[in-house]
């Protein structure tokens, strides 16, 4: 949603217009991981390497404006490395060039990139989140290697933009306690997923923060749809 704002220009509709946020309903970081063959322990020696030979190495993802691809276009921007993208339909055909070595890194959600992280086939240097997560919390974030780096794949709930207040408001206050129930709380975190659940002027103001973000990373970058 937020990416679509600037990354497409064929959408019918208006991102910022035409929806009205309701509430986030969840956010889940992603994890750095690399082809163990790099020969890197933390996400330092990554950027040293990798600007040690501009153009060298890869990154994939799985499409282009996804979360994973965008989280290498923030870490081109935010650590002046030269990473190329190789775009893959679909995490599982990523995930199997990267541990295979036809790809050297890449971010990926935690259902997918835990178990190759624990099975020693990928090696895990950094989660997305501003901060550390429940999930791995032995893995540092990236934000405390390269400051204000935060990328996180999130969903929420909008509404049409014209849809009555009372409406908005009653939809808001469900969301907001289905995520407070322990058992729904909970399944979220074993699937990598921080139950969130905010007021209103909190998703407004956070869907406009990765409106501007994603603008200006796709502008920097010169990113095109597909």
């Amino acid at each position: 949603h937020a990416v679509n704002a600037s990354l497409r220009k064929d959408l019918k509709f208006s991102v910022k217009d035409d929806f009205a946020p309701v509430s986030l309903v969840t956010s889940q970081p992603l994890i750095l991981v690399v082809n163990p063959k790099l020969n890197v322990t933390n996400l330092a020696q990554l950027i040293a390497m990798v600007k040690a030979a501009p153009g060298k190495y890869t990154f994939g993802s799985a499409g282009v404006g996804t979360s994973a691809h965008m989280a290498a276009e923030l870490l081109k921007v935010k650590s002046g490395v030269n990473i190329v993208h190789v775009p893959y339909k679909g995490s599982g055909p990523m995930l199997i060039d990267l541990i295979g070595g036809q790809i050297d890194m890449a971010f990926d959600y935690a259902p997918t990139a835990l178990p190759q992280i624990k099975g020693g086939r990928l090696k895990a240097l950094a989660v997305t989140g501003a901060k550390r997560s429940d999930f791995a919390p032995e893995l540092p974030a990236m934000a405390e290697v390269i400051p204000g780096f935060r990328v996180t794949a999130w969903q929420g709930m909008f509404a049409p933009a014209k849809t009555p207040q009372p409406v908005m408001d009653r939809l808001n206050a469900e969301i907001q306690a289905v995520m407070r129930l322990p058992e729904v709380a909970a399944r979220m975190r074993e699937l990598g997923a921080e139950p969130v659940g905010n007021a209103r002027d909190e998703f407004v103001k956070f869907v406009g923060s990765e409106i501007d973000q994603w603008a200006d990373i796709i502008k920097v970058n010169s990113i095109q749809a597909d």
